[in-house]
């Protein structure tokens, strides 16, 4: 895959977690957990495009680093959903979610 593919993909997943988080129930709880859900999938995104910046291989690996766990943090909140059954049915987006970033995490660990 290559690098733009990589950050085309990340973007996806960022746009796809945005519109997953509109189907969640509106209380403070459920809010809370969208945002934390939101933080994580674009900062996936917007700390790849990042190291694709980086002016050292160590800097790229530092980065990638953050890619990792950004997308092991947005695993965990669609994991969270799914076993708080904030969302009413499961749907396959959920679950297609919950493996894209699981692929991402392991694509860049």
């Amino acid at each position: 895959m290559t690098t733009a593919e990589m950050q085309e993909r990340l973007f996806r997943f960022a746009l796809a977690v945005m519109a997953a988080t509109r189907r969640l129930p509106q209380d403070a709880e459920s809010r809370h957990v969208a945002l934390q859900l939101f933080r994580a999938a674009t900062s996936v995104a917007s700390n790849y495009r990042a190291a694709c910046l980086a002016r050292s291989r160590a800097e790229f690996l530092a980065k990638l680093g953050t890619v990792r766990e950004e997308a092991d943090e947005a695993s965990f909140w669609l994991e969270f959903i799914h076993r708080a059954r904030l969302w009413s049915t499961a749907a396959d987006a959920e679950t297609s979610l919950h493996q894209e970033s699981i692929e991402i995490a392991a694509m860049v660990g």
